[in-house]
């Protein structure tokens, strides 16, 4: 949360936002916003309903953080027709796929997804009315920043980062929710002091994945922290599939991979505090390893495996770290 010092500060340069509810919000128009704090940027999904930012943000108030930030947040497909432009994405029934089809086909004046498919959505439990977030932002100061259903939540980092010109950025998923207080502080500090940081992030594996070989070392892009000069040059092709996401934090011109060739190394940061190298991942039992207890910033992965029976624990934990644990 805020220091009193942080709450008052103002963002200079603030271009075509307005106030929601006394909270700053921008459109997908906006230019340049700059501020001299960290950017925590967290990505709300209509699709995934209220319940989750809620998750989110109950563990923002509770795990307090002295160190001053802004908290951006995205608001994801929150527009009166934001469905993404090729609904196989979602995995919905087909005829749910083929009404989304038809939506993308008849942008009528007036139209909207609400008034077409409204009974089908609240019927699936999907659709939520909006009254229900204003109040779940009270006491927190946010930046709001509003995109279509698109890109997943890789495209619309990027969107933020390009736009918003922070020295430093910690991006979060819908499902993240951080598990010790003072969480930017230990990122930070590991971005910061650690021998050539290039990024963070709370979790890390080396599993093969859309990389050419095994080990193949990585920063999971659930919970990750870097600075702007760095993500800068970074090369990213245009995110439109789950597989391009994939590619971006772990494929062979992924994300860490490009930082390392840049001569910077990537660390994992636990919730004690200490950063580990990438040799040292396994052992510090923050991701598909043990009891994950070192964990900084929880997510439906490390859900999933925490989870998990003793079998599927092992299998998952192979799959990282080539062995079981």
């Amino acid at each position: 949360m805020h220091t009193p010092e942080a709450r008052n500060q103002e963002l200079p340069k603030l271009q075509k936002g307005g106030k929601v509810d006394g909270h700053l919000m921008f459109g997908s128009e906006v230019s340049r916003v700059q501020g001299d704090v960290p950017l925590v940027v967290y990505l709300a999904r209509r699709w995934y309903g209220p319940s989750v930012l809620a998750a989110f943000l109950d563990s923002y108030r509770a795990m307090s953080e002295k160190m001053p930030h802004r908290l951006l947040i995205i608001w994801k497909g929150f527009s009166p027709l934001t469905i993404p432009i090729n609904p196989n994405h979602l995995g919905l029934s087909d005829w749910f796929r083929r009404t989304a089809h038809w939506v993308c086909r008849n942008r009528r004046a007036g139209t909207t997804w609400r008034r077409l498919v409204g009974d089908s959505i609240t019927s699936t439990k999907r659709w939520f009315d909006l009254s229900e977030y204003p109040p779940l932002l009270a006491g927190i100061d946010t930046i709001g920043y509003e995109v279509k259903d698109v890109g997943f939540d890789i495209g619309p980092y990027l969107q933020v980062a390009e736009r918003f010109e922070f020295p430093s950025y910690l991006f979060l998923n819908s499902s993240s929710r951080f598990q010790a207080p003072d969480w930017l502080t230990k990122l930070s500090g590991a971005l910061n002091r650690a021998p050539r940081a290039g990024i963070v992030g709370a979790t890390g594996s080396w599993e093969k994945g859309n990389g050419p070989t095994f080990p193949n070392p990585h920063i999971r892009t659930n919970g990750f922290m870097v600075a702007r000069e760095v993500l800068r040059k970074v090369q990213v092709d245009k995110v439109r599939t789950k597989s391009d996401c994939e590619l971006f934090e772990h494929g062979a011109c992924g994300l860490t991979r490009q930082i390392i060739e840049l001569g910077f190394q990537p660390y994992v940061v636990g919730r004690n505090g200490d950063w580990y190298e990438a040799r040292e991942w396994k052992k510090s039992n923050t991701f598909r390893s043990r009891d994950c207890g070192n964990l900084l910033i929880r997510d439906n992965r490390t859900d999933s495996y925490l989870s998990a029976s003793p079998a599927d624990r092992a299998h998952l934990a192979a799959l990282a770290w080539g062995s079981p644990e």
